[in-house]
């Protein structure tokens, strides 16, 4: 059984890099230790496939509460050979938001084996079903398969009836698993569709069911269509875990999982081939003794596609586990679940399913109180309050903009016998200023402005530390307004990705 941990910080994989995003092909049991960092709120997901046993194992740790995205496909079921009918894609169950925390076992199913059809020398055999997956107590079922077993041909998604009785022992679909498990967190979306009726005698396989839809019968027995994604909350699958995993459409630009196999044909239709279900669903196939079906697709749960006259039967695709996760400490904080426009999982959206940041939100925003953020960054910032003069009015005012951060400290002061001293910390304001050593502290590159309003006696001044030393050119007894700018130097700013290493803001950043 293989093993993979993922914590606050790293995530280690029995000892072997494993980027994010792409399958573990192996079972490992490298004693090295190699840890891949988690940085900011960047989503990453790990995919877990089968690597031949009927069942591949895993079990993965997390070691602080995590929200994660988890699908569960089971494996596609086989083909019936002989007009067969095509294999139901395995059901596709998935987990939204699911916190976790500790340690689950998975478990990735095999496809089923295509049946065989007994017109072929040596003898036929059956189709096999596929093999379950599951992610802790969730089971995806297997897609079910064509065969004389009536209750074989149900799974997660059911098989198509077959078109030539001795084979398949009957014509009828398969019915897919209804039941949902229980997760302990996080909402369970579950599908499967039944298959489709064959036509016999016409010797005219039923399509296998797909995640996303039914199997088609008649004389283009489609497999049914696998999903892209999940519908009631928008979730997109490609979106969230690439293009490596699944089936790629590109002229949909979508990632399709579980679909169905289509039927085989009768050998008189020699130049038809009935594409399986997106979703790796295997394709039916028509054309005599040398025409075996499709398989479906690995890593999909796709189902087999069924093979004409006296031929195989497509296997079914392997099904797959993708974890999507986020390393994050819960905080204590609700939401109200019947609002479709606010999401988590990790970060925050109100207004937007994918937010990409830790609190998103689209439209604007009323704070009634104090923002206490170590960086701010909008469009636009404005006040708005109840206009002074007017009940009936709102009074906006713009926040000043600046390509430095900068702080402005400013006051009044009487200049004596030619001479005046100012102590910033102390006068900045009227109501105690601040601690000796603030100013000093928290500003460099600073400039001092000085006007004289009461005469035209020139003054000028130099600023030392947090002290304004005033001169003027005349003895007369005035009062001077003083304004001082100072750029930012404190840990805070050093520290912010908008500046450089020496606190500088960077203006100019390339989108990501």
């Amino acid at each position: 059984m293989s093993g993979v941990v993922i914590g606050s910080n790293n995530i280690t994989i029995n000892g072997r890099i494993i980027e994010t995003g792409k399958s573990i092909v192996e079972p490992m049991t490298s004693p090295s230790v190699t840890s891949i960092p988690i940085t900011g709120t960047t989503y990453k997901y790990i995919s877990f496939i089968n690597t031949g046993a009927n069942q591949t194992q895993y079990n993965v740790t997390f070691a602080v509460n995590t929200y994660c995205d988890i699908l569960i496909v089971g494996g596609g079921g086989g083909a019936s050979g002989g007009h067969g009918g095509g294999g139901g894609a395995g059901q596709l169950i998935f987990i939204h938001n699911a916190i976790l925390n500790g340690t689950y076992n998975i478990a990735v199913g095999k496809g089923g084996i295509g049946g065989k059809s007994t017109e072929r020398p040596g003898g036929g055999y059956a189709a096999i079903k596929g093999f379950n997956s599951f992610f802790s107590t969730v089971i995806a079922e297997a897609g079910g398969t064509d065969t004389n077993i009536l209750a074989d041909k149900n799974g997660g998604s059911g098989a198509g009836g077959d078109g030539w009785t001795p084979d398949g022992g009957t014509a009828g679909f398969g019915v897919s698993d209804s039941s949902i498990d229980i997760f302990s967190s996080g909402t369970i979306y579950s599908r499967g569709n039944n298959g489709a009726n064959g036509t016999y005698p016409a010797a005219i396989g039923g399509g296998g069911g797909g995640a996303g839809s039914a199997g088609t019968a008649g004389s283009v027995p489609s497999g049914g269509n696998g999903l892209m994604g999940i519908s009631e909350i928008t979730y997109d699958f490609r979106e969230n875990f690439g293009t490596d995993v699944g089936q790629y459409i590109a002229g949909e630009n979508k990632v399709y999982f579980a679909g169905g196999g289509s039927g085989g044909l009768n050998m008189n239709n020699n130049s038809v081939t009935i594409a399986g279900g997106k979703g790796g669903g295997g394709a039916g196939t028509s054309g005599g003794a040398d025409s075996f079906g499709g398989s479906g697709l690995a890593n999909t749960g796709g189902g087999g596609g069924g093979g004409s006259s006296n031929t195989t039967g497509g296997n079914g695709g392997s099904g797959i586990v993708i974890i999507r996760y986020n390393a994050i400490n819960l905080a204590q904080w609700t939401y109200s679940s019947s609002n479709p426009n606010v999401f988590h999982l990790g970060n925050v959206g109100i207004g937007t399913t994918n937010p990409t940041s830790a609190l998103h939100v689209l439209g604007s925003v009323q704070v009634d109180g104090v923002i206490n953020a170590t960086s701010l960054t909008a469009n636009t910032k404005n006040f708005k309050i109840e206009h002074p003069l007017n009940i009936n009015k709102w009074l906006y005012h713009g926040c000043v903009e600046s390509p430095r951060f900068d702080n402005i400290y400013r006051g009044k002061k009487k200049i004596i016998n030619g001479r005046g001293e100012v102590d910033i910390d102390e006068e900045c304001n009227t109501t105690g200023g601040m601690t000796k050593g603030t100013f000093v502290a928290l500003n460099t590159n600073c400039q001092v402005y000085l006007q004289n309003k009461e005469s035209f006696t020139r003054v000028k001044g130099i600023i030392n530390g947090a002290k304004i030393t005033i001169d003027c050119n005349n003895t007369e007894e005035i009062e001077i307004d003083w304004l001082v700018i100072g750029e930012r130097k404190d840990e805070n700013i050093m520290s912010n990705k908008l500046t450089n290493n020496e606190g500088k803001l960077i203006c100019e950043h390339e989108m990501e």
